[in-house]
């Protein structure tokens, strides 16, 4: 697993789509932590084919409407850059695929105004199962890759007979 870090510029965009090559890796998350235009996001994967998965994981159910901030309100702005993202990946001919959810944290950041604590939540648990099915999916192809097989034929009267009646 490699992590490349933030990326909210179009040149860091093109910077971690060459970082990602390098590594050979096999699947991208992006998780949309806050709100980003596209123009940050497509030049990675115009670079770096693997495939895309955006994290749509929303820190908490509710933001603290009373209390909140421009602040509090960006760090629970996470679905508002998806949208984009799947429009210009549609233009561009990306395929992608989107995990919705919850981020499912067992503990509120200091910083927060709201009640974090949502990995109980069956969005949260949802949603990392699906993570986890696509860390084992994104896996196949590089080990096929790499995988010998044989191929062993057996002639015995009981094959012959399957061979005669396939035929």
């Amino acid at each position: 697993m490699y992590y490349y870090g933030l990326v909210d510029t179009e040149n860091e965009g093109r910077k971690a789509g060459e970082w990602l090559n390098e590594r050979h890796v096999d699947l991208v998350f992006c998780h949309a932590a806050t709100y980003s235009t596209s123009s940050t996001v497509l030049p990675v994967h115009q670079i770096c084919k693997a495939p895309a998965v955006f994290l749509k994981l929303q820190p908490t159910l509710r933001l603290n409407y009373d209390q909140s901030t421009t602040g509090e309100w960006l760090a629970h702005c996470g679905a508002c850059p998806v949208p984009e993202f799947a429009n210009v990946f549609n233009r561009a001919g990306i395929s992608f695929r989107v995990v919705n959810g919850v981020l499912g944290l067992d503990y509120t950041p200091a910083i927060s105004l709201t009640d974090e604590v949502t990995h109980k939540r069956p969005e949260a648990i949802r949603a990392w199962r699906e993570i986890e099915e696509w860390v084992k999916a994104a896996g196949v192809p590089r080990t096929l890759q790499h995988s010998r097989f044989g191929f062993l034929v057996i002639r015995t009267a009981v094959c012959s007979i399957c061979t005669a009646t396939l035929r």
